[in-house]
């Protein structure tokens, strides 16, 4: 993500949520991702604004990008509700 997309981002947080970081590769050029520290303890909530350039040809968001973004974001998840489990 360039330093422009950066401050876009930045500027349209939704509100409880923060720019999930370290992203590289394939899912730089998809994102940005927000994460919503988790509340209980294990319930984290992940999300992305869809944007013109990821909607498919009927203007809904393209499937691969639904794919891309479940598939980036739910090991975390999993792993931190096993966490969670263990306590």
């Amino acid at each position: 993500m360039n330093m422009d997309s950066t401050a876009i981002a930045a500027a349209e947080i939704p509100p409880g949520y923060e720019i999930l970081r370290n992203d590289m590769g394939f899912s730089e050029h998809i994102g940005p991702f927000y994460v919503r520290k988790p509340k209980d303890g294990y319930t984290l909530a992940f999300g992305f604004r869809a944007l013109a350039h990821h909607a498919n040809r009927g203007g809904v968001v393209h499937g691969g990008m639904l794919v891309s973004f479940r598939t980036r974001h739910q090991g975390p998840g999993v792993r931190r509700w096993q966490i969670a489990r263990r306590r």
